[in-house]
């Protein structure tokens, strides 16, 4: 049976939350790719540091004591809910919106604010409040979290460093237990954190379809610049090469392969929920999606009138377009904030310019109505792995590679 251990994290050094998948690749030497997932759910880590005291502090010592095998369950920060007044004890605590995330009696919940944490079980919940099984005599401020546990094992090893003989910090990884925490809707494309019996929402759903294109889902999380993003272009070839003398190079791969990493700064909960639903629902690298480049990839005359193709300056943007499996949409980008994602259909080229066929047509527009073309390629994760830096319970940081692929 795990034990309950109250550790919750001290925010001057943030929270780091991972979640991992597995992925088989073959890439056939056209550069396609099979992907295959070897996990269903993602394995979730969390690592930050506590400050225990007093009888919290005999109670993890004691814990830890019985046998460092077993699992633990921590109140998951991350999850709760702030109560919407102080509480002074007893049983009702006022916690706005609980009924859409705790639905079932007897869900183990904990109550976390000021230093204290009080483990107990839901006996009612309603939408604005949740009843305790179990009277509480402490206090807890205004702000304070109820939230669900997170049941697993510490990583390594957990060792207190102790500051007094009543105070210690400890350096904490949990490592999720599998099967206990997140599952995706099938149906519905919702992300459903569950825990052993009990459900509730993780974020919110994946975008509506007028997201996708032609059923293809789009990546539309906009990055910040104020961290650059990184544009890599890797060539891959074979090199014979005997030890002595010449040496041959073939390229049986034409296009390189394109990744970009962006950073996500200052994401609210609800934003970084919702990046971390698409993750998972992508299951890492194992789901592919339209991701535009955000850069200006093409410069358009000034006397086009775009209906159903684009007119750009130079033959050279063609020439790499042309049969490049890497340049088959584009995504035009209006001075109004209008967006239209097309599919190309062709590339013809003459007189120093490049002809961009699109395969529908949009509202006539003059191309110094267009702010910026972006490539609009066919991208998947570059990572298995997404770690998320909580730096409070409501503001978040992140790095993400995407990678663009044939297929």
């Amino acid at each position: 049976m795990a034990s309950n251990i109250p550790l919750s994290p001290n925010w001057a050094s943030g929270v780091r939350e991972s979640f991992e998948f597995s992925t088989d690749i073959i890439e056939s030497s056209n550069g396609t790719e099979q992907r295959r997932s070897r996990r269903g759910l993602p394995r979730r880590t969390v690592d930050f540091s506590a400050v225990v005291r007093d009888h919290h502090l005999r109670r993890i010592s004691n814990a830890l004591a019985s046998g460092a095998a077993q699992d633990i369950c921590i109140p998951d920060i991350l999850r709760g809910l702030p109560t919407s007044a102080a509480f002074t004890g007893g049983t009702a605590v006022a916690v706005p919106g609980a009924s859409g995330k705790f639905t079932e009696v007897g869900e183990p919940v904990a109550l976390v604010g000021a230093g204290e944490t009080v483990f107990s079980t839901l006996a009612n919940v309603s939408y604005s409040s949740v009843e305790l099984a179990d009277p509480v005599t402490r206090s807890f401020p205004l702000g304070a979290r109820l939230c669900p546990l997170m049941q697993g094992r510490v990583g390594g090893s957990l060792g207190l460093s102790m500051l007094t003989d009543t105070v210690a910090t400890a350096d904490v990884r949990l490592m999720e237990r599998p099967g206990t925490a997140l599952k995706v809707d099938e149906i519905t494309g919702e992300l459903i954190e569950f825990t052993d019996e009990y459900s509730f929402e993780f974020g919110s759903p994946l975008p509506e379809p007028a997201t996708t294109l032609d059923g293809e889902t789009l990546f539309d999380f906009r990055p910040n610049w104020r961290a650059r993003p990184q544009l890599s272009y890797a060539q891959r070839y074979q090199t014979l090469d005997f030890g002595y003398g010449r040496t041959s190079h073939e390229a049986p791969i034409t296009t390189p392969q394109y990744s970009i990493t962006h950073t996500y700064l200052g994401k609210t909960a609800a934003e970084m929920s919702d990046l971390a639903a698409f993750f998972i629902l992508m299951k890492g690298r194992r789901g592919a999606f339209r991701c535009p480049t955000g850069t200006s990839d093409m410069l358009l005359r000034p006397d086009n009138v775009i209906t159903s193709s684009l007119v750009a300056d130079g033959a050279e943007v063609g020439q790499t377009s042309q049969a490049n499996p890497l340049r088959t949409a584009v995504r035009i980008l209006m001075r109004d904030g209008t967006v239209y994602d097309r599919y190309v259909t062709g590339v013809s080229i003459a007189n120093d310019r490049s002809t961009f066929s699109l395969r529908d047509s949009i509202p006539l527009s003059e191309s110094s109505d267009v702010a910026k073309v972006s490539w609009l390629p066919l991208c998947r994760f570059g990572s298995d792995a997404m770690s998320i830096e909580w730096l409070t319970d409501q503001v978040a940081q992140t790095v993400l590679t995407v990678t663009a692929v044939s297929a």
